[in-house]
């Protein structure tokens, strides 16, 4: 992909709400699900880290694993992609719409053709 591109992606996507809104620095591994909002689970980080290529930064704290905020966003913006084909919804564009005026224009025009 390539890197504007990506960053437009990102841009929309915009990972760093899930930071703003979440109440600490930190991101237990059992609440990664709530978090990520379903985006990554407790089972797949904890495979992840025990082949260490989880995410960066892991603490134990007493029975606990946690990751810090900035980590997680990082992690997941290092595995998040564009699906090819598929274009971001440009502002202010309803391409629905769109398509029903072409939609409907060109049914006006076979509509005349059948009158004549």
């Amino acid at each position: 992909m390539k890197r504007d591109s990506k960053r437009r992606f990102m841009k929309h996507l915009s990972l760093q709400e899930l930071a703003s809104k979440w109440p600490s620095s930190i991101v237990a591994r059992t609440e990664i699900k709530n978090f990520t909002g379903g985006i990554l689970t407790e089972r797949y980080c904890a495979n992840l880290d025990s082949k260490n290529i989880g995410i960066k930064g892991r603490i134990r704290i007493g029975r606990k694993v946690v990751y810090p905020v900035e980590a997680v966003i990082e992690f997941l913006e290092s595995r998040s992609q564009e699906i090819k084909g598929h274009k971001i919804p440009s502002e202010g564009k309803n391409e629905n719409q769109d398509h029903q005026q072409r939609w409907n224009q060109g049914g006006r025009a076979e509509q005349k053709e059948s009158d004549s």
